[in-house]
């Protein structure tokens, strides 16, 4: 049974803890995750005039972009999942809200996360958040091509940091996402 056959669509009757999802999927056997669209507000997003040419970019770092949201668990923890046309693509976590990670993360991409961390005259100078470059120009990547993003909630709010990095990289495993999906060798 593949990722495709795991998906419940609603229909008129409530999914009991996904009231507003469009879906829900389950992963691992025992995990459901709610699924929801993104809210794409704009794509191809240029930021090139708004770097510091004396410095060098991360491997994702020089887009295209997009910029997207979400509107469901914004003040949630836990798991989330991103779904490309009903695949299964990456799984990640988050032990402060999903809006943080997604909204302010992944969803709008600033110069500051294009770097790569080095040394200048001496100086460290920090690098930005190439995962959330990569996810970004994947997601506006998928996009283009016309295909169907969802991104699914497995919401943690009562666990500890460490439980939910232990499930994600169950799942990240159990699923090959390293090797099949958007996740790279933590």
């Amino acid at each position: 049974m593949g990722i495709n056959d795991r998906f419940r669509r609603k229909s008129n009757n409530n999914i009991t803890n996904c009231p507003t999802s469009v879906a829900t999927i389950e992963l691992g056997g025992k995990y459901t995750f709610c699924l929801h669209e993104i809210d794409v507000l704009d794509k191809d997003i240029d930021i090139s005039d708004k770097l510091d040419n004396s410095r060098k970019l991360n491997e994702y770092g020089d887009g295209p972009f997009c910029i997207f949201r979400i509107n469901n668990h914004l003040k949630d923890k836990g798991l989330y999942c991103y779904i490309v046309n009903g695949e299964l693509k990456y799984i990640g976590e988050t032990c402060k809200t999903y809006e943080d990670r997604i909204n302010n993360g992944y969803g709008r991409i600033y110069a500051r996360n294009c770097y790569k961390t080095e040394i200048i005259g001496g100086e460290k100078h920090s690098g930005g958040q190439s995962t959330n470059c990569r996810i970004n120009s994947l997601v506006n990547e998928e996009l283009h091509n016309g295909n169907d993003i969802l991104i699914g909630f497995y919401v943690m709010n009562d666990s500890n940091d460490g439980e939910i990095k232990s499930l994600e990289s169950f799942l990240i495993d159990k699923y090959d996402l390293d090797r099949f999906g958007w996740n790279k060798k933590r």
